[in-house]
């Protein structure tokens, strides 16, 4: 693996303390501006991958919205597996629902609480599953 990989990143304000949670997935705050942790497995209010590992709260992070990031898993993925948020620690797992947000897809194999790389790319739920 050749680094943290390139994309299309953003500024957001920490609404928590994330100086621990660098390569998990962020989702929308409170403000417009703002981004916290998932609170479940699922999650589509999706703002990217946070690519900085010293954001405290208060503090603007870097958020990876499009391209190559390493991420963090849940569990066990196969390249290929589309993603969706795992848990409220950001992490990621294959994707389990029609009705869950996709992250992106992984581009290696992984295992439980290894950083790996994968393609980020936001598909929001109304692109899923467009209402008749």
């Amino acid at each position: 693996m050749a680094g943290p990989g390139y994309g299309q990143d953003w500024s957001y304000v920490a609404e928590v303390d994330l100086s621990n949670y660098r390569y998990r997935v962020v989702v929308v705050g409170t403000t417009k501006e703002g981004m916290k942790l998932p609170t479940a497995a699922g999650e589509g209010r999706i703002r990217g991958v946070l690519q900085e590992s010293d954001v405290e709260s208060g503090q603007i992070g870097r958020v990876r919205k499009w391209g190559m990031s390493l991420v963090k898993a849940a569990g066990t993925i196969n390249a290929g597996d589309a993603l969706e948020i795992a848990d409220n620690l950001g992490r990621v797992q294959t994707l389990t629902s029609s009705s869950h947000a996709c992250i992106g897809e992984a581009e290696i194999d992984a295992v439980e609480d290894q950083e790996f790389e994968a393609k980020i790319m936001p598909i929001p739920l109304d692109q899923i599953h467009p209402s008749s």
